[in-house]
């Protein structure tokens, strides 16, 4: 599933969509961007059964990659498919612990 979504932000359209998205941000006129989530739709896009990791973080990552091929095969929106996902970090430092 990285892989399909390493081809799909390999697309010569998402640095068109990035340097669109850049001259928007920068007050330039540019054509209407449009920009479609699903928020709490998601789970009727991506279902249970299609989730095959059995891990809690394992299928949060799926679910991430599987929001982005979804995203670049479906959506048709302006939202640039990055060749990357964020990985959140858990500490269990508290700041008393830091001095």
């Amino acid at each position: 599933m990285a892989s399909q979504v390493a081809r799909l932000a390999a697309r010569p359209i998402e640095n068109e969509k990035r340097h669109l998205w850049f001259r928007h941000n920068t007050l330039e006129a540019t054509r209407p961007l449009i920009f479609c989530d699903p928020e709490n739709g998601w789970n009727e896009i991506i279902t249970d059964a299609q989730m095959q990791c059995q891990g809690e973080m394992a299928r949060g990552w799926e679910m991430t990659l599987r929001k982005e091929v979804f995203w670049g095969e479906s959506m048709g929106d302006d939202r640039v498919i990055e060749p990357y996902f964020e990985v959140p970090y858990v500490s269990s430092l508290s700041i008393e612990s830091c001095w």
